[in-house]
């Protein structure tokens, strides 16, 4: 003969109205805090919970409108501990009625969001932050600019935008690019059950660089930009379309530095300073940018490298070898650029500024390696330089 499990249930209010809410989630949890059930209030107010085990439960209650308590008539917004609520006892067999909730509507913040330079509405997203600097909620504007942060207890709070587009505001009117501190805003005081509106911004679009790369005879080259800011720190990159134009968009306001680098292509710094094949960002012209503009005439002519190209035999049967790793020196003897070879033995690095080179290649575990020009590395490899130099001009190819 089984017992059937209990069931609790009651009725949601809103305090002041004495009016139904509906919609409104309620959580029940064991005496450890656990999430047992879960339930949604209908457009009575009623909801019930089946199949509740005996024992000591506690409930609560969320409501987008209103602020969220606890059972029996204890505040929880934004968060609380839900063992710190009313006990509901639960005995085999018995079910529990009246377990009631009253709910007072929250304070909420409300604004537009708009861009500073065509006044347009914008789609983004609006943080809220307590007395203390901590984070409470967020809430993002719709397509008429407008946004409204609900349930909000009584309090002072502050408000700062959240945009990938526009540089972010602290409300009112004041920078938070890269980052601010909440509490240095302006209060904006919010009553229970009251609507603070008019916490508006009016955002500046991010900085822009925008230019053209070129080759020695004025045509597009196909080029990778990379935007650095005063640290250093890598901000955003672009691909150059069929004319060499680029543009490079997301920048916060103050200098930047630009490099280009495009295939057979001598990489450079902005502005005419050789950056191949690394150079530091920084040591480049300065590029000042300022939000809602872009900054134009940013512009690269690349030369055109120099080229080893050749190919890898076995010296006993002189049939080309697949996979062997070519290896080229600077004439200091460091490592500049390596390559495998092809199915028919052939390699090719381009790119090189005019100078002075050499080269090793090696078969893994098949072939003794080599330095350029038949000179075998037994035991090990001599220094670099000891091989033969190939000789590289900008634009030619060595083989």
């Amino acid at each position: 003969a089984l017992v059937p499990l209990s069931v609790i249930e009651g009725t949601l209010l809103a305090a002041a109205t004495l009016q139904p809410i509906t919609g409104a989630q309620l959580r029940l949890y064991d005496a450890q805090g656990h999430t047992k059930d879960f339930a949604v209030s209908g457009p009575d107010g009623q909801y019930r919970m089946d199949r509740v085990h005996p024992g000591v439960h506690f409930m609560r209650v969320q409501h987008d409108a209103y602020l969220d308590e606890l059972w029996d008539d204890m505040p929880c917004q934004p968060d609380c501990d839900p063992t710190t609520g009313t006990p509901i006892v639960v005995t085999l067999g018995t079910d529990v009625a009246g377990i009631d909730f009253r709910l007072r509507q929250g304070g909420s913040i409300s604004g537009t969001i708009t861009d500073a330079g065509t006044g347009q509405p914008m789609l983004t997203g609006v943080e809220i932050y307590d007395a203390a600097g901590d984070f409470v909620d967020a809430t993002s504007s719709f397509f008429d600019g407008r946004y409204q942060q609900l349930d909000l207890p009584s309090g002072t709070y502050f408000a700062l935008t959240s945009s990938f587009t526009h540089a972010d505001e602290l409300y009112d009117n004041l920078p938070c690019t890269p980052s601010c501190v909440p509490t240095q805003g302006t209060p904006i005081a919010v009553v229970a059950g009251q609507e603070h509106a008019g916490v508006n911004f009016a955002l500046l679009r991010l900085g822009a660089v925008s230019g053209r790369v070129t080759n020695g005879a004025g045509l597009g080259v196909g080029a990778q930009l990379a935007i650095y800011d005063a640290q250093n720190i890598f901000r955003g990159s672009a691909s150059t379309d069929a004319t060499g134009a680029y543009q490079v968009g997301g920048l916060l306001a103050g200098n930047h530095f630009a490099t280009a680098a495009a295939s057979g292509y001598l990489g450079e710094l902005y502005d005419n300073l050789p950056c191949h094949p690394s150079c530091m960002p920084t040591f480049g012209t300065p590029i000042p940018v300022v939000l809602g503009t872009t900054t134009t005439g940013v512009d690269f002519r690349l030369d055109l490298g120099g080229s080893i190209t050749g190919i890898v035999r076995g010296q006993s049967t002189g049939a080309p070898l697949s996979g062997a790793y070519v290896i080229v020196y600077g004439s200091n003897g460091q490592s500049i650029d390596s390559t495998f070879t092809n199915g028919t033995g052939r390699f090719s690095m381009n790119g090189l500024p005019a100078g002075t080179y050499y080269a090793r290649a090696d078969l893994f575990l098949e072939y003794l390696p080599e330095l350029y020009r038949e000179i075998p590395c037994t035991p090990t490899c001599p220094p670099p330089t000891s091989g033969t130099a190939i000789p590289v001009v900008s634009g030619q190819a060595s083989g």
